[in-house]
């Protein structure tokens, strides 16, 4: 069986979470409590099938930021 044409989810590498979750949301029209903006993920929600993940790596010691030189999403399958 193929994988569905759909697009399930798109992450992005941010090097400050807090400050990355309150751009997206701004850009989006949406509210954010920066409270719940807590390392080392945060999800966007959005409305749909599609998610937006942030994330800043923070349980990787030797991760260093760079900007990728690729998209970085995945698919939608039914397992």
């Amino acid at each position: 069986m193929p994988i569905k044409n759909q697009m399930n989810g798109v992450f992005v590498h941010v090097s400050d979470l807090k400050a990355s979750a309150k751009w997206y949301c701004d850009l989006l029209g949406m509210d954010v409590d920066l409270e719940r903006v807590v390392s080392p993920v945060f999800n966007v929600l959005l409305v749909g099938t599609s998610s937006l993940t942030l994330d800043d790596h923070t349980f990787d010691p030797f991760f260093k930021h760079h900007v990728s030189p690729s998209p970085i999403f995945n698919l939608c399958t039914q397992y």
